[in-house]
């Protein structure tokens, strides 16, 4: 069923809730969008959900301050010990 939207002063457009709830869709989430001939496709993008968690994890633990001299005399210990 076509469902007509105005455009925003931006070009942006609301996404109907249903259609946002069947997909899953959040604030945040990746669209996809293509041009076929005279069609506009929009496709929620799954992987890049993933890839932003993953990002998530990865900025936290680079957040932290890391002691290098500490780790590196710690490697040494262990090496040392085997």
């Amino acid at each position: 069923m076509p469902r007509v939207r105005q455009l925003g002063e931006k070009g942006q457009i609301v996404i109907p809730k249903d259609i946002r709830d069947y997909f899953g869709l959040k604030k945040g989430s990746s669209i996809s969008i293509e041009l076929d001939q005279e069609k506009i496709i929009m496709m929620p993008k799954k992987d890049d959900d993933f890839m932003n968690k993953w990002n998530n994890i990865v900025k936290k633990k680079l957040s932290k301050k890391i002691d290098i001299k500490r780790q590196i005399e710690e490697e040494i210990e262990e090496r040392h010990r085997i």
